[in-house]
C-alpha cells in the first residue's frame, strides 16, 4: 500500500496539490503499480 500512497502523492504534487482529485489520484496510481506488479512480479519487488 506504501507504493500507491507514495505514486499518489506524487500525482497530486504534480497537480499543485488541487483539491478534488484524490480519489482520482489513488485509483490512478492503484492501477498503475497494479500494472507493475503483474509485469515485474511481486517477488522481484520484495528482494
Amino acid at each position: 500500500m506504501r507504493l500507491i500512497a507514495e505514486t499518489a502523492y506524487f500525482k497530486a504534487e504534480k497537480r499543485e496539490f488541487a483539491g478534488g482529485s484524490e480519489l482520482g489520484d489513488w485509483i490512478e496510481a492503484e492501477a498503475e503499480i497494479d500494472a507493475l506488479l503483474g509485469t515485474c512480479g511481486a517477488s522481484q519487488l520484495q528482494q
